[in-house]
């Protein structure tokens, strides 16, 4: 094939899409000319084309991956929310029925890890933390290095006596305030 009947946007576009060299490419289509393909690869930057294709390519099945992982970890969750919720109910009808025969065939353990599991898997609170703060700010700047060796050992002192820091520090108020 003599290089003026060349389809050059077709060797661009299998080399974009494979992973085909462009020597390769110009013995595929009867390039004799290696040198003038290699010269469209260069002029039309097929190279950062091919890693465009590629990052779309790789990005779009990557996408995909995870939109089924996705899809299945919400069926999975799903069918372990109907399971807990099946566990839970059953526990607390047998728990009702006077008849000794239906009494509860998993122990009240068991059906409150249900129940914890149950309130993770919906998103509700298991757990509350709260905090007491006095709303102080204390501020060490401009104190000399003595005074601040002296506040964190009596605040040891007091803490390891049994009191907390608040009162470990009650007596140097009184002495700043004098």
């Amino acid at each position: 094939m003599s290089n003026a009947k060349v389809d050059y946007d077709l060797l661009e576009r299998e080399y974009i899409e494979s992973d085909i060299s462009i020597r390769a490419l110009a013995e595929r289509h009867g390039v004799r000319s290696f040198s003038s393909v290699a010269d469209q690869a260069r002029k039309r930057r097929w190279n950062d084309k091919r890693m465009t294709f590629r990052t779309k390519r790789d990005d779009k099945y990557i996408e995909n991956v995870a939109e089924i992982r996705a899809r299945e970890a919400a069926e999975i969750r799903q069918e372990v929310v109907y399971t807990l919720r099946g566990i839970i109910s059953r526990f607390a009808m047998r728990l009702a029925d006077d008849d000794p025969d239906k009494q509860p065939y998993l122990s009240a353990k068991d059906a409150v890890l249900a129940a914890e599991k149950l309130l993770v898997l919906t998103g509700e609170v298991t757990e509350r933390k709260e905090e007491l703060h006095l709303g102080l700010n204390f501020s060490a700047d401009g104190l000399p290095p003595d005074v601040l060796r002296g506040l964190a050992d009596l605040a040891r002192e007091r803490r390891s006596a049994g009191g907390g820091v608040a009162t470990a520090l009650r007596p140097l108020a009184k002495v700043s305030g004098s």
